[in-house]
């Protein structure tokens, strides 16, 4: 499959979509047991603020409403385990990202989606003073992630993730 022009899609921020479009998104592509609660998925949303927004949207220019994307990324601190289905948020202090999810419906994967929806939450968090960002690879996901410079660090408490579970970290400097 081709990689569709960027112009063919619609990038905004996830706070403009309604909850049931990223509900839906999220049936598709995680198994049940990694599916959150619409509350959860609301906080994490929104714990970064509509003028630097961390989470972001995909459409296809030609279906506007229909949503082919999404990335939930948040304010987190390296020495917090990631919670799973919790939406204690935003940490004192934080001093990283945490790349919540993304996720891609199947119809679009093969556009490079993920890539660029991970690239506008790294550009924005450098924008913001972050160096480092955080994720917890489910679904056999780790070589994906080492691709985009994320490195397993093996840190405990990731209860709720499943046994395959590895946390990952990537470190950049500033722009």
């Amino acid at each position: 499959m081709t990689s569709a022009p960027a112009s063919d899609f619609l990038w905004t921020p996830l706070h403009d979509w309604p909850l049931e479009s990223i509900l839906a998104l999220q049936a598709q592509a995680y198994a049940p047991a990694l599916r959150e609660k619409g509350a959860v998925l609301q906080a994490k949303r929104d714990a970064s603020s509509r003028m630097h927004p961390l989470s972001w949207a995909v459409a296809s220019a030609l279906a506007p409403t229909r949503l082919c994307a999404y990335a939930i990324a948040c304010p987190w601190r390296t020495d917090m385990p990631a919670q799973w289905n919790h939406a204690h948020l935003p940490p004192a202090a934080p001093d990283c990202l945490y790349v919540h999810d993304i996720a891609v419906a199947a119809d679009w994967q093969g556009h490079h989606l993920a890539a660029g929806l991970l690239q506008r939450i790294l550009d924005e968090g450098d924008r913001l003073g972050y160096r480092q960002a955080v994720l917890i690879a489910v679904q056999g996901a780790e070589r994906y992630w080492c691709r985009h410079g994320f490195v397993p660090d093996r840190a405990a408490g990731m209860s709720g993730f499943g046994d395959s579970a590895i946390r990952m970290t990537r470190v950049w400097t500033g722009k």
